[in-house]
């Protein structure tokens, strides 16, 4: 890594073992949060436990979250009903994403980079104390083959210096569910770097509202495709 390259270790072959092992520690660490700081997250194969199906059969959706180092990873998978080549088109129309996501405004195509690349632009409304979050993104959509399952990938990475964040990056999985081509399981991951942790507050709204909705509102534009009048952001009952 060239980073480490640029790092001047100090010679440590007359220091203390002990010692030696705390400095080799410190400069891994240090190698890691410099390289995680312009990450991107390799897409994951889609794996639940059978507790996991069953709330996502009956309509929930499963939600993790976690803290590493100062990034902040969420993941929520769901189900939708319809085929790939219905929730497909939603999710790659990153212009429109203020339309079914609450938690984001001043969405639009900056340009297009070629068939498969665009520059998406958009800003996340936080609960105060907090501030928005805004900025550019890359956005990469990709027929994909993940764990032997062909589906398509909408990988995104924040633009370094377009807004307000150190950093952002994911991913959107799209597979038929267990091999039934008219239910499509979604994985979405997000990435954020806000410059620390979230606070507790913040991660209880993520989970809560923020991941959830991602899938609950993909659900309703496919229902608005269909032309199904929707009173509830999900189409299960």
């Amino acid at each position: 890594m060239a980073f480490c390259n640029r790092l001047k270790i100090p010679d440590t072959s007359t220091t203390r073992p002990w010692l030696r092992r705390t400095l080799a520690l410190f400069f891994v660490a240090l190698s890691w949060s410099a390289a995680l700081a312009h990450a991107q997250e390799p897409v994951r194969a889609i794996k639940l436990s059978e507790a996991q199906k069953r709330v996502i059969t009956s309509g929930g959706v499963s939600v993790d979250m976690k803290q590493l180092d100062t990034v902040n990873r969420g993941e929520v998978v769901g189900l939708v009903k319809a085929p790939i080549s219905e929730v497909w088109p939603v999710i790659t129309d990153c212009g429109k994403y203020e339309e079914w996501r609450d938690s984001i405004v001043d969405t639009g195509v900056v340009r297009k980079e070629s068939d498969t690349v665009l520059v998406c632009k958009g800003t996340a409304r936080v609960p105060f104390p907090a501030s928005n979050r805004h900025g550019h993104f890359r956005v990469t959509n990709l027929p994909s083959t993940v764990a032997g399952i062909a589906g398509f990938t909408s990988a995104f990475k924040y633009i370094e210096g377009s807004g307000n964040l150190s950093d952002m990056f994911g991913y959107w999985l799209l597979q038929p569910y267990e091999g039934n081509e008219e239910y499509t399981v979604i994985k979405y991951v997000l990435n954020v770097d806000i410059g620390g942790w979230l606070p507790d507050f913040l991660v209880r709204w993520a989970s809560r509202r923020v991941l959830p909705d991602t899938i609950h509102g993909v659900r309703m534009v496919v229902g608005k495709n269909r032309g199904e009048k929707l009173k509830k952001p999900t189409f299960w009952e």
